[in-house]
């Protein structure tokens, strides 16, 4: 299928074409491989962002232009019409937080349309800036509940950025597990909690792949690694309560290869969970891996930490400077068995 087609048609319903994906999933279940490669399953979406699902609790949703009348169910059928069909769907724990009744209720307009159409998805957990109580014009993701018990230390507006030392903290604490809400309830467990409804909501859909537990956790220090490596096995012990489908951990910020937390294919394994049972690695990618190149460094590291983890890798992200790169992009990774790529919109 011609990329241009893709876009044009993606374009035609909702606006704005930002990155390309990679993904390697089989059905529900994960293919698991130790060897160098994996044969692409043949999985080709999109990422997406909703409405009620991504608003941040401080942000006025009015800014956004309102969502066109059967949003969902037009834009799965012209995605399954041009030959797509996963979806990795965006939602924050802040949005749920701010009215779940309208959050939940988009989440049920999102598996009906995609078991309609036939599409399979991820529901992604995702961040920027921490949330909107630390970057109240951009930031989204965690609920202001757990700044507002520690204002001293978490200012409102006080910047969710990873260069700034109020995001430090905030990530240093959350790894510790030290982040608690105004009534002392710890932040892994009330996240999981909310995981939870999210499961509950859509997991007996046949279009629910999995779950996605948080989007790109930053890392500031070497022994972090590790930490985020409980993080993800508790979230994960605590959704497998309920559900048997994909779950998805990622990789860190900054993204860089090696640096100061020593960002090495042992260390990227030490965020694995425990439990490895149907389990994915989410790396990103920006910039074509050509021969001794940044991209391809990055890529090479990815790869290696799915080999020592044996489980399969998800590019989950990546982006050329223009259509023809990304065409020779997503060729070159098909020719190298990791999968097919997918574009990404955002609402609004």
């Amino acid at each position: 299928m011609p990329a241009m087609r893709v876009a044009i048609l993606v374009t035609a319903i909702v606006g704005i074409i930002t990155l390309l994906t990679l993904i390697s999933f089989n059905g529900n279940a994960v293919s698991v491989t130790s060897t160098n490669t994996t044969k692409a399953s043949g999985l080709q979406g999109i990422n997406m962002a909703g409405y009620y699902t991504t608003v941040g609790e401080l942000q006025d949703p009015t800014y956004r232009k309102p969502l066109p009348f059967n949003y969902y169910d037009d834009s799965f059928r012209i995605f399954s019409e041009a030959g797509l069909n996963i979806v990795r769907y965006l939602i924050t724990w802040e949005s749920y937080e701010r009215n779940p009744d309208l959050f939940i209720g988009e989440l049920s307009k999102v598996s009906k349309s995609a078991d309609k159409w036939g599409l399979k998805v991820i529901y992604a957990n995702d961040q920027f800036h921490i949330s909107s109580w630390l970057d109240p014009k951009s930031g989204y993701g965690f609920p202001r509940t757990l700044f507002s018990s520690n204002e001293n230390r978490f200012p409102f507006g006080g910047g969710g950025s990873s260069d700034t030392e109020v995001a430090r903290s905030w990530w240093t604490d959350w790894y510790n597990n030290t982040i608690a809400d105004t009534d002392g309830r710890d932040g892994w467990t009330l996240q999981a909690d909310f995981l939870k409804r999210v499961v509950t909501a859509v997991d007996n859909h046949s279009s629910t792949l999995g779950y996605e537990i948080l989007n790109e956790p930053h890392v500031y220090s070497e022994d972090q690694w590790t930490k985020i490596g409980s993080y993800n096995t508790f979230i994960t012990s605590e959704l497998r309560q309920l559900t048997n489908k994909t779950i998805v951990f990622d990789r860190q910020l900054p993204s860089d290869v090696g640096g100061e937390i020593h960002a090495t294919p042992e260390n990227m394994a030490k965020m694995a969970p425990r439990n490895m049972t149907n389990i994915v690695f989410k790396s990103t990618l920006y910039g074509l891996p050509s021969n001794c190149s940044y991209a391809e460094a990055r890529l090479s590291t990815a790869v290696r930490a799915a080999q020592l983890m044996k489980i399969p890798l998800w590019m989950g992200e990546f982006n050329m400077d223009n259509m023809v790169k990304s065409v020779e992009f997503h060729d070159l990774l098909n020719n190298q068995y990791l999968t097919a790529s997918y574009f990404s919109i955002k609402l609004g």
